[in-house]
């Protein structure tokens, strides 16, 4: 970023693997000039934070799909003051920013506006720039935008565009990677990572089986895991197109999850990208309870 801001381009020497954060902080660097690398530090770390609390209005936006305003706020709440997101963000690294993105993402795709959707893929695109894993957020797009045009005799017309956009934006990222580090760094990225499996298949996914469960079950404490089971559960009973959603995200992107817990790589924040989901999850299960409840709006307070 710092390299960056100073030439006024890219690199030519060196690049990162996912340099969306770097290439995002250099905006702001080259609006400052201070002495020290820990200023700028400091400063990458307000804009990490300052992200991690503006995500807060899209997951709002995204749960007010599901359910009305105040159950949205209850559930945007939850992600506010979630203890490893603001940990995290503390950090001034990748993740306050794929996370916003990947939320505002799947907030545009819910639209019943077709320009809308086809923006939502430009924001998934940005997502991948960020981290690689963004690519398997644009697949369960994919899927879902097929079933949900699937009664439209022209729905691979209508996909192909959403391709195209997605390919236009990762272009110009592709050709700089590819000429800097021999590769694209993206589709590659998970290629190499195929080929990384070891031999002995079956204990390559038992391993990674194995650490995901931990790691969900640990993402999941303090507060979601009193809501999240119930609400996993509500999910399923209550099943549509943005519910599908919900899952068909959450499965096709814990996939390179399930790869990093196989090497293994051992960190929470692989799992960071269901956050959205839980507080779906969690304003389920808070619904059914306080519903009924002629002291609802007390209880959501209380809450």
């Amino acid at each position: 970023a710092k390299t960056t801001a100073e030439l006024g381009h890219l690199p030519v020497s060196y690049s990162l693997d996912n340099n969306g954060w770097a290439i995002f902080l250099s905006i702001f660097f080259s609006l400052f000039s201070f002495n020290s690398a820990l200023e700028y530090m400091n400063l990458q770390r307000f804009i990490s934070m300052f992200i991690s609390t503006l995500t807060v209005i899209p997951i709002y936006f995204l749960i007010r799909k599901f359910f009305d305003s105040k159950y949205a706020l209850v559930g945007a709440m939850f992600f506010a003051v979630e203890p490893r997101l603001i940990q995290n963000s503390l950090l001034g690294i990748t993740e306050s920013l794929y996370l916003i993105l990947i939320t505002i993402t799947l907030t545009l795709f819910f639209s019943n506006n077709k320009k809308i959707i086809y923006f939502s893929i430009v924001i998934s695109a940005l997502s991948t720039l960020v981290r690689s894993e963004g690519l398997f957020l644009f697949i369960a797009l994919s899927v879902m935008f097929v079933i949900r045009f699937r009664k439209d005799k022209w729905v691979i017309p209508k996909y192909l565009p959403a391709l195209a956009i997605f390919m236009m934006v990762l272009l110009p990222m592709t050709i700089y990677q590819t000429n800097v580090l021999g590769e694209d760094r993206v589709v590659t990225r998970v290629i190499n990572g195929v080929d990384r499996i070891s031999d002995s298949y079956v204990d390559f996914a038992l391993r990674g089986i194995e650490n995901y469960v931990k790691f969900l079950v640990w993402d999941l404490i303090p507060v979601f895991i009193i809501f999240v089971p119930i609400g996993f559960l509500l999910l399923l009973r209550n099943l549509n197109f943005h519910s599908s959603t919900i899952l068909m995200y959450s499965i096709i992107m814990s996939l390179p999850a399930l790869f990093a817990y196989s090497v293994p790589a051992l960190d929470t924040r692989y799992l960071f990208f269901l956050y959205p989901g839980f507080c779906i999850m969690t304003v389920y299960t808070i619904n059914k309870i306080v519903d009924k409840n002629k002291f609802k709006n007390y209880i959501i307070i209380i809450i």
